[in-house]
């Protein structure tokens, strides 16, 4: 003889009940919270790149620098401190709260600055990724690297179109969107 367990009204959600997964879900957002911004800026920053250097320099000193990070870390936490909270209280990047406040000149050197750096960034990330692949398997580096990028580049599009297809934003705007709405700005 069973006897059945009547279940709350509302949607099933497998093993839990709906309000289960709701506190369950609350409390995965309470500790990203807790967490904040600074968890995301800082594991951003441990790229192939960073990971090569930071390997390179333990091998060439040891634990010889490592008293430079009395000085280094808490301005580094200052900056990524402050960048996380102008953020967070305009709700805007740094090209929305420049062209705010400053003239637009500064806004394209600071652009085109972040757009150097960041293609340099990602030219030192993919030939790390390349160099860390030849220490596994043998062949040409300069191919690691090139194959990356194209794979790279092949995930950006089909990422892409798939988070179009879900009724999300695109990383890639439509060009001809962009177009049209600035002729009916223009008008």
């Amino acid at each position: 003889m069973t006897t059945e367990v009547a279940k709350p009204e509302g949607e099933d959600v497998g093993p839990l009940w709906t309000g289960q997964a709701k506190v369950r879900a609350g409390g995965a957002i309470r500790l990203l919270r807790m967490l904040g911004p600074g968890l995301v800026t800082g594991a951003s920053d441990d790229d192939p790149s960073g990971i090569g250097t930071y390997s390179q320099v333990g091998a060439q000193f040891g634990y010889g620098l490592l008293w430079t990070m009395l000085i280094s870390y808490p301005l580094m936490a200052a900056i990524q401190e402050i960048s996380a909270r102008i953020g967070r209280v305009t709700g805007c990047g740094i090209a929305a709260n420049l062209r705010k406040s400053y003239p637009k000149p500064l806004l394209y050197a600071v652009l085109v600055a972040v757009a150097v750096a960041n293609m340099f960034n990602l030219g030192a990330d993919l030939g790390a990724m390349g160099d860390a692949l030849h220490l596994l398997v043998p062949g040409e580096v300069s191919v690691f690297v090139v194959g990356f990028g194209a794979a790279s580049l092949v995930a950006i599009l089909l990422c892409a179109e798939h988070v179009q297809q879900l009724g999300g934003a695109s990383p890639l705007p439509n060009l001809m969107e962009v177009k049209g709405q600035r002729s009916a700005r223009a008008k």
